[in-house]
């Protein structure tokens, strides 16, 4: 193919969830950056409405095919694509194709660092849907395909029995949202994330929900009494509101008054704004994905709170699990934890560079392969 490519970026392009720009953001900054070191020109990406067509019934028109077909590619953006939808009759996930539909697109496709989100112990269904899908996908030699490396693979594996010998494993493209550069040595602060996306499923009962919030209040105290600076909450989806409300209730009345700060829900296409907070505070506690891979990525310490295997798969992978706990162990070492991290992250600064230099390495064998599809 020649230079100048114009690639089709099927993404979360409308939708207020803060990941949504992170994983387009951080792949245009990785991907970037890797053809930069080979001297290659840079594609042009123009992004496609996913959300469009999963808030739309789940349905993909005939009429996105032939626009996909104007371009010279297709990269399908690394979001949860796995979710176990009913309507998903064709395809079994997100990308709910037919395999007339696949074999209408007559450009190459790029799959990004997809990812699941399946609670443990649910039905999935449309397995056998899913299962043809990633079989065409696998037979295809014009298809790169990219798994998010948080267990992706091996979820696929035991759920439905598909493993690849062509598939690799990736980043979370939303690790790189924010372009490295030296932290301000005049950090300051605290912030924060309630992860309240189907809070059901994810807390598994009161109990655990409301360990959290009490580890929350008592390590938001306790860093408040000590450095008398500002606590800053991050909403990522509007969701997030309801556990922020949960810990207000119970914090010190002239915190709430004085030093917390609640940040508005950014666009899809500014979420700049939320992650420059994430640059400048001295500690973050996260509970989502992209509220931890991020602050990570930046080189933030961060103290995370698993509440997916996904999490705790993703953390552990890259090596940094000593600064990672779950909702109900929380209440017992979640403040010390974060103490300790703003007195002294030189030890996890150490791990970071060592997960970066770790996650750069599957990006250059990802990279390189969808380069040489693309003949760049």
């Amino acid at each position: 193919m020649s230079r100048g490519l114009r690639i089709a970026l099927l993404s979360n392009t409308k939708s207020p969830n803060v990941g949504n720009g992170a994983l387009a953001l951080g792949m245009k900054n990785s991907f970037y950056n890797h053809l930069n070191q080979q001297g290659i020109e840079a594609p042009k990406f123009f992004p496609i409405s996913w959300d469009d067509i999963t808030f739309g019934g789940g349905i993909f028109p005939k009429s996105f095919f032939s626009t996909i077909n104007t371009f010279d590619a297709l990269w399908v953006a690394g979001a949860v694509t796995f979710n176990g939808r009913a309507e998903h009759i064709f395809g079994g996930c997100r990308l709910n194709w037919a395999r007339s539909d696949l074999d209408s697109l007559r450009v190459p496709i790029i799959l990004g660092g997809i990812s699941y989100r399946h609670w443990q112990g649910t039905h999935y269904p449309n397995k056998g849907s899913l299962l043809r899908l990633l079989q065409d996908f696998a037979s295809r030699e014009r298809v790169v395909m990219g798994f998010r490396n948080d267990g992706t693979v091996d979820w696929l594996k035991q759920e439905i029995g598909w493993e690849s010998l062509t598939s690799v494993e990736v980043p979370d493209p939303g690790y790189y949202a924010y372009a490295p550069s030296l932290r301000t040595t005049q950090c300051s602060g605290m912030i924060f994330t309630f992860n309240m996306e189907d809070a059901n499923e994810r807390f598994s009962g009161k109990d655990s929900e409301e360990a959290l919030t009490d580890a929350l209040v008592e390590t938001i105290s306790n860093f408040w009494n000590f450095y008398d600076e500002n606590i800053i909450f991050a909403p990522h989806s509007i969701e997030d509101y309801s556990g922020l409300l949960k810990v207000i209730s119970k914090l010190p009345k002239k915190l709430v008054h004085q030093n917390l700060r609640v940040l508005p829900m950014p666009s899809p296409n500014s979420i700049e704004e939320i992650y420059d907070s994430y640059k400048s505070v001295r500690v973050a506690i996260s509970t989502r994905v992209h509220s931890m891979s991020p602050s990570i990525g930046m080189g933030t310490p961060t103290v995370i709170i698993s509440t997916q295997e996904r999490i705790q798969r993703f953390v552990t992978n890259i090596g940094m699990g000593d600064y990672m706990t779950e909702p109900m162990a929380a209440r017992l070492k979640l403040s010390e934890m974060t103490m300790q991290l703003t007195v002294d992250s030189t030890e996890f600064i150490r791990k970071q560079e060592q997960a970066t230099a770790k996650l750069d390495d599957l990006n250059f064998e990802f990279y390189s392969r969808v380069c040489k599809m693309l003949s760049l």
